[in-house]
């Protein structure tokens, strides 16, 4: 017996709908194992802040302007994940040719939830050219995946007499910006950045200059101490 019309094309339309729904299925599987992992990485995602700072200068000459200062600061993890290799950085956004000196003292490891025992510090020299101007403290971390965070603070100093000063300067955060790096840009992002727990931690500028200052007092027979971090 001859078999016409649609039921000839059922069996086609049945395994067509067959494979319709084993694409589809494997699709939704697809985006849920992926919407899984991102879960996974997001709840290990670190997160650093910087809750509390300090603004510290010193004086070398009889002058208005602070020859060295400081940014100090302890970090925060809020994330949901430890921090690891956390490594801070600066930039100085002024019209002077000079850069800050990042000195690290967090630990190779900030668990979630937790504070660096130990302070941080972004030294520079007082700029010449302007009675207001920024700092960029850049905070890197990773996470157990291997994902590198970056987070920027943007402090503010300015002159200010009022109550919260620093012998006549104010210092605020303006701008954070927070971003997970691109394995693509990693490497050259972090090259230039040192880890912040190396045995070798950089000296403060301020150590030399209060070194220089002393000999140069006990040159002339002083004995008036160089001026303290306020």
């Amino acid at each position: 017996m001859n078999v016409s019309g649609p039921l000839i094309w059922w069996p086609i339309a049945v395994a067509t709908l067959a494979a319709l729904a084993a694409l589809f299925s494997a699709a939704t599987a697809f985006l849920t194992l992926r919407l899984n992992l991102v879960n996974q990485r997001e709840a290990a995602r670190p997160d650093l802040v910087i809750e509390e700072y300090d603004l510290h200068k010193r004086s070398y000459a009889p002058t208005t302007r602070p020859t060295v200062a400081a940014i100090t600061f302890p970090l925060r993890n809020i994330g949901r994940g430890p921090a690891l290799n956390t490594r801070i950085a600066g930039h100085f956004d002024s019209k002077d040719d000079i850069d800050p000196n990042p000195i690290g003292r967090v630990r190779p490891i900030i668990p979630a939830g937790e504070d660096s025992p130990l302070i941080n510090t972004v030294e520079f020299f007082w700029p010449s050219s302007s009675d207001i101007f920024a700092i960029e403290v850049l905070l890197y971390c990773s996470d157990i995946y291997g994902d590198w965070y970056e987070t920027t603070y943007r402090f503010l100093i300015q002159e200010f007499d009022g109550e919260g000063s620093v012998d006549g300067h104010a210092i605020d955060i303006v701008n954070r910006r927070n971003r997970r790096i691109p394995s693509r840009e990693a490497p050259k992002v972090l090259e230039n950045v040192k880890p912040s727990h190396v045995r070798f931690a950089p000296v403060p500028m301020a150590y030399y200059f209060d070194l220089a200052h002393q000999e140069l007092e006990a040159e002339k027979g002083e004995e008036d101490p160089p001026s303290a971090a306020q």
